[in-house]
Order: C-alpha cells, then sequence, then structure tokens
C-alpha cells in the first residue's frame, strides 16, 4: 500500500513543489520506500507518491506513472489482486510491459479499455487519482467496499486529494472549517461516516465510485458498483443448495481470494485472534503449501480481554509459526496520546489500540498480513442482528396510542429532569423517548446503532439534522442491520480502524473476505445458513470446522477490547480529567461543559458503568486540543 497526494488548480497556478512535497512527506508512514513528484504547471496539476514496495520492489514501479501513450498519469494505493490475468489480456490486445507492477496494469488498462470498464475488472483494493492530458480532466476512484480511503476537498480554487487527511490538513493556507453536522455524526456513531470528513470542505469518496472533478469546485460522482443492487440481484436470485453445499461454495471462493492475496514480493503473515474469522482464514491459508503461516496475536493479563490462549491453540493445531506479545497496560496506555495524529478525526473504536499494537509486531517479521475482517457484516455475527429481530417484533405488536402515550411520558421526564440538573437521568428518558417514537424498521437500527442520539446532550449545540436510514431491498431485520453494516459501520469504522493502524507502522493488510465477489454471493445466501437461535456466522463456521474441531471454538463471542473503562479510573484519570475539565472543554468549544461533565464524572464516580460514551468524549476533545 501506498500514499497519494495530488492538487488541480484549473486556473493553472499549483501549489509551489516544496510545499508539496511537505504535505507528501506526512504520509511517509504509508510508504517508507520510495517518494515520486511530477507535474504540469500549464494545467495546474502536481501528483505525489509515498511508496511501500510490495510487487515488483525494482524502480519499474515508481510512481507517478505514464501510460504509453502519455496520455494518462496515475496515483495508486492498493493492490490489483487479479493483475496477471488483466495483464495476459492487454498482452493479448497487443499491451507491451516494462514492469511485473499492478500499477502498470492498472494503468495500461485505462488507457485501453477506459476508466470505468477497468475498475469493473479489478479484483482488489485500491484508491486511485488519474489525470487525463488528453482531456485535461482529473478523476478519482476507490474499490467497492472502502478498504483504501481516499480524501478529497475544494479550497481556493484548487482540488485537493489526498489517502489521509492529515496530508491536505497541513496546508500551509490552512483555515479549514470544522464541519457541525460531521461533529454531531461523530457523537452518534463514534465516528465520523462517509461522505464526511471532519472538515466542511472536504469530503471521503464512497465506496464503489468514482468522481470527476471540476474545474468550478464540483465533482461528478457516480458508482461503478453499487451495493444496494448486489443486496437486490442476491434477494431476487438465492442460492439454493444445503449448508454443506453452501460452505463447499464458500471454502472454493475463500481459497481463490487467499492464493491471490498471497502473491506478493515480501513476507507475507496473518492476524490470529483465535475467533472464526481469522482462524478460517489462516486455516485456507496452511493448505495453500509452502512454508507455514507466520501468524501474530497479542494477549492481556486481564482474562475478560485475552483470547491469546485460543489463538495459541489454532495454531499449534493448524502448525502456523505464531508469535504471541503479552502487552502490559502500560504499554497499551502508550499508544492513547498518538490516535489523534494516527486516525487524523474524533475517532472513538477502543479497540484501535490492540489493532495498533499487533500490527506493530506484525511488521517486525512480514509487510503483507491478512485478516479475518468482514465476517460478522458478511455472514451475520453480531450481537445487534438478533436483538433488532425482537425489538423490532415487540415494536411491531404495540399499539399507537401505546408508544405516543410512551413517548409523551418519556419526554416530560426527561424535561423535568434538565431542569434539575440531573443530566444522566434526562439522557436515559430519552433514550426511552426516542424508541417510542420509532415507526420503521431503518429508524429502530439507526437509533439502535447510534446509541439512541444520546450523546447529543453532550455538545453546547446539539444536531439538528435527524438520523436519515438507508433502506435496502431486504425483508428480515437480520438482513437490514448487515446491509447498514456493510455500508456504514465496516467502511467507516472497521476498515478505517484496520488501515489506519496497520499504515501507521507500514504493514500492508489485506481482507480475504471482502473479495467482491465473495460480497456478491453471500447475499445469494439464505438467512438461515447465516444465522439461527443458537449460532451466528454458521456457513463460516461449517468451513472452518472441517479443520479446527467444533469445541475449540464453542464460546460466547468477545471484541477485540482493552478495559478502557477501568484505566479512566485508574491510571489513566489525570489523563481523562485534563482533557474533559471544564478549562479544556471551553477552550476546544464544542461540548457542553456541564452536561459533559456529568457524563465523565457519574462514570469516574461509579454510579454508572459508562465506558464507550465517556471514550467518545474523550476522542473528541483529544483531536480538538492536539
Amino acid at each position: 500500500m501506498c500514499g497519494i497526494l495530488a492538487c488541480f488548480s484549473p486556473r493553472g497556478e499549483p501549489v509551489d513543489t516544496e510545499t508539496f512535497r511537505g504535505l507528501l512527506d506526512t504520509l511517509q508512514h504509508r510508504g517508507p520506500d520510495d517518494s515520486g513528484i511530477w507535474s504540469l504547471p500549464e494545467a495546474g496539476v502536481v501528483m505525489g507518491h509515498r511508496r511501500l514496495s510490495i510487487l515488483d520492489l525494482s524502480p519499474l514501479g515508481h510512481q507517478p506513472m505514464h501510460c504509453c501513450g502519455g496520455r494518462w498519469t496515475l496515483l495508486y494505493n492498493g493492490e490489483i489482486y487479479n493483475w496477471k490475468d488483466m495483464r495476459d489480456r492487454l498482452v493479448s490486445a497487443g499491451v507491451s510491459f516494462r514492469s511485473t507492477s499492478d500499477t502498470e496494469v492498472l494503468l495500461e488498462g485505462i488507457s485501453k479499455w477506459g476508466l470505468e470498464a477497468t475498475l469493473r475488472q479489478c479484483v482488489g483494493v485500491f484508491a486511485i487519482a488519474v489525470w487525463d492530458r488528453e482531456e485535461r480532466k482529473m478523476y478519482i476512484a476507490r474499490d467497492r467496499m472502502g478498504e483504501k480511503p481516499l480524501y478529497y476537498g475544494w479550497k481556493n480554487g484548487t482540488w485537493w486529494i489526498a489517502s489521509e487527511l492529515k496530508a491536505i490538513a497541513a496546508l500551509p493556507s490552512g483555515g479549514w472549517e470544522l464541519d457541525s453536522e460531521a461533529i454531531g455524526l461523530y457523537i452518534r456513531y463514534k465516528y465520523v461516516p462517509e461522505p464526511y470528513s471532519i472538515y466542511r470542505e472536504i469530503r471521503k469518496l464512497s465506496p464503489g465510485s468514482l468522481a470527476e472533478l471540476r474545474p468550478d469546485g464540483t465533482a461528478d460522482v457516480r458508482p461503478y458498483w453499487d451495493f444496494s443492487e448486489v443486496v437486490e440481484r442476491g434477494q431476487a436470485e438465492p442460492f439454493q443448495g444445503s449448508i454443506t453445499e453452501a460452505a463447499d461454495e464458500l471454502e472454493s471462493l475463500l481459497k481463490e481470494s487467499i492464493r491471490l492475496q498471497r502473491v506478493a514480493d515480501v513476507p507475507v503473515g496473518a492476524f490470529l485472534s483465535g475467533g472464526i474469522d481469522s482462524s478460517t482464514v489462516v486455516a485456507l491459508m496452511q493448505t495453500q503449501g509452502g512454508d507455514p503461516v507466520r501468524t501474530f496475536c497479542i494477549g492481556f493479563d486481564e482474562p475478560d480481554y485475552d483470547e491469546s490462549g485460543y489463538a495459541k491453540a489454532v495454531a499449534e493445531l493448524l502448525g502456523t509459526v505464531h508469535t504471541e506479545l503479552k502487552v502490559t497496560p502500560d504499554e497499551a496506555m502508550a499508544v492513547i496520546p498518538q490516535l489523534a495524529a494516527i486516525y487524523d478525526e474524533p475517532f472513538a473504536d477502543s479497540s484501535a489500540i490492540p489493532t495498533i499494537l499487533v500490527c506493530r509486531l506484525a511488521r517486525k517479521q512480514v509487510t503483507v498480513a491478512l485478516s479475518g475482517d468482514a465476517g460478522d457484516e458478511l455472514f451475520g455475527g453480531y450481537n445487534r442482528y438478533p436483538q433488532l429481530s425482537d425489538l423490532w417484533g415487540r415494536m411491531q405488536a404495540r399499539p399507537a396510542w401505546l408508544s405516543n402515550g410512551l413517548s409523551a411520558l418519556y419526554g416530560a421526564g426527561r424535561q423535568i429532569c434538565s431542569l434539575v440538573g440531573s443530566e444522566n437521568l434526562a439522557q436515559k428518558f430519552l433514550w426511552h423517548e426516542n424508541y417510542a417514537k420509532i415507526q420503521t424498521m431503518p429508524e429502530l437500527y439507526a437509533n439502535l446503532l447510534t446509541h439512541c442520539n444520546s450523546l447529543d446532550f453532550a455538545l453546547s449545540e446539539p444536531p439538528n439534522r435527524p438520523l436519515k436510514p438507508k433502506t435496502f431491498p431486504v425483508n428480515t431485520p437480520y438482513h437490514y442491520g448487515m446491509a447498514c453494516d456493510a455500508t456504514e459501520y465496516l467502511p467507516g469504522d472497521g476498515l478505517v480502524k484496520v488501515d489506519r493502524a496497520a499504515m501507521s507502522c507500514s504493514l500492508e493488510t489485506r481482507i480475504p473476505l471482502l473479495d467482491h465477489r465473495i460480497v456478491e454471493w453471500a447475499w445469494t445466501l439464505p438467512e438461515s445458513h447465516k444465522a439461527d437461535r443458537q449460532k451466528r456466522k454458521k456457513v463460516l463456521r461449517t468451513v472452518l470446522h472441517r479443520y479446527v474441531p467444533e469445541g475449540m471454538m464453542d464460546r460466547p463471542k468477545k471484541g477485540f477490547g482493552i478495559p478502557v473503562g477501568e484505566w479512566i479510573r485508574g491510571p489513566l484519570l489525570d489523563w481523562a480529567e485534563s482533557l474533559i475539565s471544564e478549562t479544556a472543554i471551553r477552550k476546544a468549544g464544542i461540548l457542553h461543559p456541564r452536561r459533559a461533565r456529568a457524563i465523565w464524572t457519574a462514570h469516574r464516580d461509579r454510579k454508572v458503568n459508562d465506558p464507550y460514551r465517556v471514550w467518545a468524549l474523550l476522542m473528541l476533545q483529544a483531536w480538538l486540543l492536539k
């Protein structure tokens, strides 16, 4: 993987090279092996690249790269896993190649077939910026599921494009304006969802999209792959076989995905938590021959958060070369002050901390690591899916007059509590008030996923934009929750967490389950093949149990977490108090001092156990005051 940066000034006034080089170097962690800058001053174009060499380690893989005909210039962050097949077809069409890099294949594909047609043929992950010299146009595109990040923004007559927000935010002219709407969404989701960024003038390109950046500062954004169409097609043409036949198909698809994703000119390993998803990926990697897979896991002394014993047992069974690191609280807490810089935006998923630590562990031995992410979103693994089904069933059975009455009652209670200064109790009333108002399944899931907006209270100016739940052509709550998570939570939280954690230490991650052919196939499966009351991810479990005994996986689902709730009451107490003191809150200027302090002190004093909401407030303050 790499880091890309480009600017396009349609009036022909690009930023000077030295300033641009300084901005590009903020992405050095994404590409420590090489750096390149190309400019076309008369068109106002400057393009820069930081390279992490994975395929064709020679200088022939240097970027920015120009096609043979000279029309197209490409910046590319990612991996095209089917590049050999695409290359063969291009050679058959008369194209000559200078290198064995997938970058050149992508570029010559664009030159031969066109941009959108080439993207549709790619199996892989990517964020690209491509300049069309003939038409004097700048295009950007992002992979189907959003594994690779891409920001773009318009400022003072110039388009800026970057892999990470920090490269644009560091622009000397500065002046980027905080987006109050994005802050409101962060308070609800605990991350800033696409297409927003924390700055009003900068946006994230949505997964599966490409865009032309126009000279007037507008962007023509359009999908080349539509997730809703995938869902609709899968529901219309469901898989008809048994669970065993489904497992056969999934095993075949996963083996092919893993075979392609293991290709690299550098060492490759895998994360192994001992859970279903990572264990399945590692088990199938081991079947493909060659040296034993190098696997990596971290553990903690706190039993409630430590799964390293499970990972070790799976590694021994499968015969991997396993590396485990027991992390002390001091080592984990040392990461916390770095989070605002690594993630660029407020980001309140505390599992980022162990993710960063396991990436650093793996980077000592490998340059590429395969991950088991996305099994929950594709095969129904989260606990909230059955919870959604149960809640929706009860709400459908509740008469409208009762819902209206409960809403009015809870609303009155909330107002009384606010008047007497009991903010935490007022938020509990808000939680129930919001649920009583819900009339549709999308509304229910939006509120379930955003903790019922209860942190809106903590803002000095609560957001006035209501949630706009997505709609999908599905018939069950289970499938609706999965579709939402695949398009919102996964690209906004899970994939951001992994990408920034890995790239902060120059490690490339690959996610076999997110091969778009697996995603499309998974949506043909009936719900009965994914989950029932007893087990979730049924088809994935069936594949895994061909290699790992069922008893080894028979345990409650755990998150990949750490005890931040206790740490901020103990060894991190002074740090937390400094961020959420009344003085610090007033300095940052976003939170309501009394209300935010009420949430914090109730947790600190053990009146409630509220680590997730408190952590969200702390991460917002840490970012604002960085």
